[in-house]
């Protein structure tokens, strides 16, 4: 629970903290009774502790951090803190500067001051997000705020609360959690974003690799990828067929001096088609179908061109609908898709809800008497 390597300098790779500054920290009343100065050095439950003891101790521990840090500075620097009534733990220890030889922590070490004030808005404002926002964890608080505001449901607004105090349970007694593997979200937060922020954003070690989606996030994005992708590949069809009817009918009237515009352009065509779905390999393989049915259609669009020299326009609208046919018809459905995906989803709803009725449903009782099979 009371975790004093975090609040060494060792930890840190070096001290963090100027001595005359947390000088200020413990002597000034609204920082030193708080426990604020506890808070600088990464120890929350030594700050509490020493915030609950000001009534039944009548400021002692207070006054006594003041007699070390006037009178034991050499002490403090090297060994640390003592605690009232139980002596030396070691608490900051090596984690003061401004003495010469004291090696001073890399300046990629997250400040203590972010810790300070982290903990500082985690137990004093609970259940809103501000804490989040200290930290930059910015989609974390508006995941917080938006649970709030949610309309749809009414079990939201309990969560973020417990969100809140589950977050004051981390920075009290999971320190060494937040700092090393990062603040941790709540849910249902964690079905959309990250379960966690940067790890990296309170604590020394390097960042973790990241999480593979969870499910939830998944089929949301695969849902979203069908019409986006579709509408990418219908928008190149379009202009790739745009430009090979252009080209077309430039060739159907120079046929020789053109010939080498209209290797490229298809190159061109073929090329834009495909940047059009690169997301996925699916929408690869979906983009390679539609460019070898676009080339396939070139030979016929070459022999109308032939065919209808003296009438340039007719070819332009043959080979426009020539083109786009064949690379459309290519192309998923975004209709279809949907309503397979509709009839999908009812199928199985109705499956469930069977299932359940089969399963729960249980025979009523009654003490009426049997009916009687003659009667009427």
């Amino acid at each position: 629970m009371l975790d004093i390597k975090i609040t060494q300098g060792e930890y840190w790779g070096g001290a963090q903290i100027n001595y005359w500054v947390y000088v200020f920290l413990a002597v000034f009343p609204l920082t030193g009774l708080f426990g604020f100065d506890h808070m600088a050095l990464r120890s929350p439950m030594t700050a509490v502790m020493k915030f609950l003891s000001i009534v039944p101790l009548l400021g002692f521990w207070y006054f006594y951090d003041i007699a070390q840090v006037l009178g034991e500075r050499e002490l403090i620097e090297k060994n640390g803190l003592a605690v009232p009534f139980y002596g030396p733990i070691g608490l900051g220890a090596g984690m003061f500067s401004g003495s010469e030889g004291i090696k001073e922590a890399p300046k990629e070490a997250p400040s203590p001051w972010l810790y300070m004030a982290y903990a500082l808005t985690t137990c004093i404002f609970i259940a809103f997000p501000i804490n989040k926002f200290v930290i930059g964890d910015y989609m974390g608080g508006l995941a917080q705020f938006a649970m709030y505001i949610c309309v749809f449901t009414l079990i939201t607004p309990f969560l973020a609360i417990a969100w809140g105090f589950y977050d004051i349970y981390k920075v009290l007694f999971k320190t060494r959690d937040i700092i090393e593997q990062g603040p941790e979200r709540f849910i249902p937060a964690q079905w959309f974003i990250d379960s966690k922020f940067r790890r990296n954003v309170l604590g020394p070690l390097p960042p973790l690799p990241q999480e593979p989606d969870t499910w939830f996030k998944r089929l949301m994005a695969a849902w979203f990828e069908i019409p986006i992708a579709t509408g990418k590949l219908v928008t190149a069809a379009e202009g790739a067929s745009s430009l090979i009817a252009t080209t077309a009918a430039d060739a159907a009237t120079q046929p020789i001096q053109n010939a080498t515009k209209v290797a490229t352009n298809t190159v061109a065509a073929a090329d834009q088609a495909s940047k059009a779905v690169t997301g996925t390999v699916e929408q690869g393989a979906k983009a390679m179908e539609g460019i070898a049915g676009l080339l396939s259609k070139i030979p016929e669009i070459g022999e109308k061109a032939v065919s209808n020299l003296g009438d340039p326009q007719k070819l332009v609208n043959a080979a426009k609908v020539q083109a786009a046919g064949a690379l459309i018809r290519e192309s998923p459905a975004v209709s279809s898709t949907i309503l397979l995906f509709g009839v999908g989803l009812m199928a199985f709803t109705g499956f469930v809800f069977y299932f359940m009725r089969k399963t729960y449903s249980k025979p009523e009782k009654t003490d009426d008497p049997p009916r009687d099979s003659g009667a009427v």
